[in-house]
């Protein structure tokens, strides 16, 4: 059985930006790059402080990184512009 597993948003950022394991645990404040490793692999969940972490160091949305404690905002409808009258 082959494990597949879909890119998250931590590793689509490390393979975007060229950075290395230990490059995002040093700019994310991150324990150590086997963490880091492993939240890109998706082999340990992404704690809630680990998430704000990376938010704070490579500006990926908490909703990406934990949309089951920050959900995606959904997109509101704008509201109809009123226009003035004369």
């Amino acid at each position: 059985c082959e494990h597949i597993y879909m890119k998250n948003a931590i590793e689509k950022f490390r393979l975007a930006s060229g950075m290395s394991f230990q490059e995002i645990a040093d700019r994310c404040s991150i324990g150590s790059r086997s963490t880091v490793l492993h939240h890109c692999k998706g082999t340990r969940i992404i704690s809630a402080e680990s998430a704000v972490k990376y938010t704070h160091g490579l500006g990926i949305p908490l909703s990406e990184l934990r949309p089951d404690l920050w959900p995606p905002a959904e997109s509101p409808t704008p509201p109809e512009k009123e226009v003035p009258h004369a």
